[in-house]
């Protein structure tokens, strides 16, 4: 499955965003009653796969963040990390090369995107929590920010 997620990101991720775009000018926020779902369920399909590959520690948040490390290398996403301790990690990515085109769709970003890497993290470590992304590219910010949690 990794293997499909690679060819993915790198052959068919702009033209599914492209899609998304579509659909949501077309069908409003009715379509993210289909896709958040989805993003769900890949998630919690990818998250054991990424912790053996990765060889995380579900207790260790730090550990847990080689999967947003992993993630922005195939999306050719580049930021840093502000913070990466045991309970708390925070990331600021300041490239996307997606980031125009969800500037009209950045809902992409807070529903989608959020969801996925909450159902990642959470299958990992149920207490984990992703705090709502406020600063955004896709809403004209200088970075995206995530902020992961666990208890």
């Amino acid at each position: 499955m990794l293997f499909f997620i690679k060819l993915f990101f790198r052959y068919g991720a702009g033209p599914w965003l492209r899609s998304i775009v579509y659909s949501k000018r077309i069908f409003g926020d009715k379509s993210w009653q289909v896709m958040l779902p989805l993003m769900t369920y890949i998630g919690q399909k990818r998250a054991p796969l990424l912790q053996t590959e990765l060889n995380i520690d579900v207790n260790d948040m730090s550990s847990l963040a080689k999967i947003q490390d992993w993630e922005d290398q195939l999306a050719g996403v580049k930021g840093e990390w502000v913070e990466r301790g045991p309970k708390r990690a925070i990331k600021r990515e300041r490239e996307c090369p997606f980031s125009e085109l969800l500037k009209s769709c950045p809902e992409f970003c807070t529903h989608l995107a959020y969801e996925l890497e909450r159902a990642t993290f959470q299958t990992l470590n149920p207490t984990y929590r992703l705090e709502k992304l406020e600063a955004l590219l896709s809403k004209g910010d200088s970075y995206c920010e995530f902020i992961h949690q666990i208890d």
